[in-house]
């Protein structure tokens, strides 16, 4: 569930390339770094249930940790190459089992709060990111994150954050309480 954004003014100039930079403008720079700073505790959205988690592991092509970089493949929130009229964020962590319109959320609440807050990046990754690091292993770990997340509550709903994650302990809970064939394959 790769999503891409853009933001215009009213005048319709994209506020990511201000100027023509192709490195794009402070905006774009300031939305990658609230991405990265809220990427451990939107992960439970973009991982909703405990088989998500299964796709987060090394050589499955998917991004292991909060990384960015200018048409790179291999992080989590890539810059592609594009005119200014076009210049966009690709937000590249989210399943296909993600509710598309919470991985949305969880997206525009990282690119306001970046840009709101002026949360400069870390460095652009040139290279091959396959390192994990920074995000949350199961979804119960995701969940407190989730839960502990300040911007989170305050742009998605003080009520809203501790109602969802408990009913995702529930789902965890009903997971862990059924016998997998594997199970019965194995011990019994």
């Amino acid at each position: 569930l790769h999503l891409h954004t853009s933001l215009y003014d009213a005048d319709g100039n994209n506020i990511f390339n201000v100027g023509g930079s192709e490195k794009g403008s402070d905006s774009l720079l300031y939305a990658v770094g609230g991405l990265l700073e809220l990427m451990p505790a939107s992960l439970s959205f973009l991982a909703p249930n405990v088989n998500a988690f299964r796709r987060l592991r090394p050589n499955n092509n998917v991004p292991m940790s909060p990384s960015w970089g200018y048409e790179n493949r291999s992080v989590a929130v890539r810059v592609p190459d594009s005119d200014a009229k076009n210049q966009r964020i690709e937000y590249r962590l989210g399943g296909a089992d993600s509710n598309p319109y919470l991985a949305l959320a969880v997206m525009l609440t990282g690119i306001i709060h970046g840009m709101q807050h002026s949360v400069a990046p870390s460095e652009p990754i040139e290279n091959l990111s396959v390192e994990a690091f920074g995000l949350p292993t199961d979804l119960l770990q995701a969940l407190r994150v989730t839960e502990a997340s300040e911007a989170l509550k305050n742009y998605l709903g003080q009520e809203f954050i501790p109602v969802y994650c408990a009913q995702k302990r529930s789902e965890v809970d009903a997971f862990n309480d059924a016998i997998s064939a594997r199970e019965y394959e194995w011990y019994l």
